[in-house]
């Protein structure tokens, strides 16, 4: 797990499932949990399960600052 002052509040390392730059992980923030399916390569997401939101997890998006560094941090130790 990763810690606040990275830029990423909780990774779940030992959740993440990746294949060729396709990669999915678990994040857990004060908002709730999330699963996230994304791309290392054209770093869009899209949220396929979240404890507080209904999800569309065909709802691919570019990611932003917050989002990005989880998904660097996931990416990075994936390889």
């Amino acid at each position: 797990m990763g810690g606040y002052d990275e830029g990423y509040t909780w990774v779940g390392t030992n959740t993440i499932s990746r294949n060729g730059n396709a990669i999915n992980f678990d994040f857990r923030s004060s908002a709730g949990y999330i699963r996230y399916s994304a791309n290392c390569k054209t770093r869009v997401y899209a949220i396929i399960l979240a404890s507080d939101a209904f999800v569309n997890p065909n709802a691919y998006r570019p990611v932003n600052d917050y989002i990005g560094q989880a998904l660097d941090y996931a990416c990075s130790i994936s390889d």
